[in-house]
């Protein structure tokens, strides 16, 4: 059994998950923390373990936003819906860690508080002793060895009773925003409107267009073009040509796609992908 361990590259947030399987149950990546993120609104078939550490700013889960403190851990299960918006910190212990965990581990531990915890809960934000023992428990997970490590995965929920009575996120799922992203998720590579997403959601354009804004911070315009851009990373790193990537992940002019990859990344995709080639 093997832990993945590493740097967050821009390859979109699907990536974060890649490669976990039943050899790979855990996957810990970095975001760098001395810069701003403005991370879509998204959810992972994993679960998902956030350590934000002296970062301002705020996290949207499901129908609920609140404001990041100076030491912030949360516990995201599969499909919960979850966004950020964070500052730059220049505080020398600032830090932004992911932890992803393959759900088909848990399979074998079928308790009902583990249940519980995987399927009911929109998310915990945990303090005190509790978030101090699990954080030793991420940290093995993150540089032991493979013994530690299968023992971390064990210790991780016999410390399940000490989370559920911290602070747990009380937030309805927002079916609206679950639907419309499936939706977006599915058909992204294709020619897609307005007209036909609010159709698919049974709105007007005009009403869907005033709840999509209003429930994920965003015009529904933005979403959709950061989206295709985060898919077409994927396609750069597969080896797809910049045309190639630029019409598989939904754009239908090619230098529009250029010119929105810049905007966004910084960096031109022929750059990025020949920068790939010399990692």
């Amino acid at each position: 059994m093997s832990f993945l361990n590493e740097t967050i590259h821009p390859r979109g947030l699907k990536y974060e998950e890649k490669g976990l399987n039943q050899d790979n149950p855990v996957r810990c990546l970095s975001h760098n923390s001395r810069i701003s993120h403005n991370i879509r609104l998204h959810y992972h078939d994993s679960l998902e373990i956030n350590l934000l550490r002296y970062i301002k700013g705020n996290v949207h889960m499901e129908e609920r936003s609140f404001a990041l403190s100076d030491t912030t851990l949360l516990i995201i299960p599969p499909g919960t819906l979850h966004s950020y918006q964070t500052k730059g910190s220049d505080h020398e212990s600032s830090l932004f860690k992911v932890w992803h965990l393959n759900p088909e581990f848990f399979k074998y531990l079928d308790t009902e508080m583990i249940n519980q915890l995987i399927r009911g809960i929109k998310g915990v934000i945990i303090s005190g002793d509790a978030e101090e023992k699990l954080i030793e428990v991420l940290n093995i997970l993150e540089k032991g060895n493979i013994l530690e490590q299968n023992a971390a995965m064990l210790r991780l929920f016999t410390l399940v009773p000490e989370i559920m009575t911290e602070e747990r996120i009380k937030s309805q799922r927002d079916d609206f925003l679950h639907k419309t992203i499936s939706f977006l998720e599915q058909n992204y590579h294709r020619p897609l409107s307005l007209d036909e997403t609010a159709a698919h959601l049974n709105l007007s354009k005009y009403h869907f267009s005033r709840k999509f804004q209003q429930r994920a911070k965003s015009l529904f315009s933005t979403y959709l073009t950061t989206l295709r851009l985060e898919k077409s990373l994927i396609y750069l790193h597969e080896g797809r040509s910049v045309e190639t990537a630029a019409y598989e992940s939904g754009f239908e002019d090619p230098s529009y796609y250029i010119s929105k990859f810049r905007n966004f990344y910084g960096i031109t995709p022929g750059r990025y992908k020949r920068e790939l080639n010399t990692d």
